[in-house]
């Protein structure tokens, strides 16, 4: 999905990409130079998304931002899982769909961080799940605060993003973003009760297309439609 908005991007959208309210690099137009380099987790951002270093950076602040709270304790949990780095492909999909339909905004942005710290939020459920002890090589927050508290950090992180979404004031949107933290919570279900090694291929892509790509699907449709203010459905088709 990314080679492919970004080939949409590379191809129509190198103007309005550049005609943003961020300067972005010059991209060369040789098509070795435009291929995504998707090395692992451990890729640095400007490699992984070559075009969106800047407005990467700028949703990262949004997104540490978005992840402040008073109490101590829950600030600096909720900092350690949301400000730690990661691929952050949810984010790119965002701002690759948005310069591919139109241009990257700073409605685009703060999206791309929403739409992360829903991911993050996931990812400290997850490790309470799965009894993780690490996560994107360093301890999880349930090994550093317990049960307990990690719970109520993915509560509050989810929250959160909700919160900034509704400070938008566009509905459709927010049920975008609804229908997806739906669709991961019925996959984490089905994935729990899978059974075991005798999961079919297609049970095994439902519990994919609820517990990963619904979330992806919505970032590509709300970039889509961060310039505009329309209904994805009113300007883009379904990319995932």
């Amino acid at each position: 999905l990314l080679r492919y908005l970004w080939g949409c991007t590379a191809r129509g959208g190198i103007d309005r990409l550049q005609a943003g309210p961020y300067n972005y690099p010059a991209i060369s137009r040789n098509v070795s130079d435009r291929r995504l380099r998707l090395a692992g987790a451990m890729t640095r951002l400007e490699a992984l998304h070559p075009p969106l270093k800047q407005q990467l950076t700028a949703a990262e602040v949004e997104l540490c931002r978005m992840a402040s709270a008073r109490p101590s304790l829950l600030r600096t949990a909720a900092r350690h899982v949301a400000c730690g780095g990661g691929k952050r492909v949810r984010p790119a999909i965002l701002l690759l769909s948005a310069a591919a339909c139109g241009r990257v905004t700073q409605r685009a942005i703060v999206y791309a961080a929403i739409v992360e710290l829903l991911h993050v939020a996931s990812l400290v459920h997850d490790d309470v799940i799965d009894e993780a002890a690490h996560r994107r090589g360093k301890p999880s927050a349930r090994s550093r605060w317990g049960n307990k508290i990690s719970v109520m950090v993915g509560d509050y992180l989810l929250a959160r993003s909700f919160l900034r979404a509704a400070s938008d004031g566009d509905q459709g949107l927010i049920e975008d973003l609804a229908a997806a933290a739906t669709q991961m919570c019925i996959g984490q279900i089905l994935e729990l009760t899978a059974p075991g090694p005798d999961v079919t291929q297609g049970d095994y892509l439902r519990i994919s297309r609820a517990k990963t790509a619904s979330l992806m699907s919505a970032a590509a449709r709300i970039g889509a439609v961060s310039y505009t203010h329309l209904r994805a459905h009113e300007t883009v088709l379904d990319l995932v």
